[in-house]
């Protein structure tokens, strides 16, 4: 799950509840922080922190007790766009992502769009 907050502002935990909610249907959540662009790598940068984020993910799913294949990426509004790019394959300066590596779905609420 990854967090709300234009980009500028925001943490993890500000998926708790998101998170909670998803673990009271059975699910693994994980919510992770994704750089700023106050950090000067602009939305380039979180995008690059979100896949990631994805990898790790799937290269840890023996301990997270998950199935790689079934990873599904979830945020809103700034957190939203980046569940989005992951989920149409968006990589920085690598071209398009590979089938294999794309989310198994996407939960994009309120996803920044332009």
């Amino acid at each position: 799950y990854f967090h709300s907050g234009a980009f500028i502002a925001g943490h993890r935990s500000f998926g708790a509840g998101v998170c909670g909610f998803f673990a009271s249907h059975g699910a693994v959540c994980l919510s992770a922080s994704c750089r700023l662009t106050n950090s000067g790598d602009g939305v380039a940068g979180c995008i690059q922190d979100a896949w990631a984020v994805l990898r790790w993910t799937r290269a840890n799913a023996g301990r997270l007790n998950i199935n790689p294949s079934r990873v599904v990426v979830a945020g809103d509004s700034a957190g939203g766009l980046l569940a989005t790019s992951l989920g149409t394959g968006l990589r920085v300066g690598a071209g398009v992502a590979a089938s294999e590596e794309l989310p198994a779905a996407v939960i994009g609420n309120w996803p920044v769009t332009t």
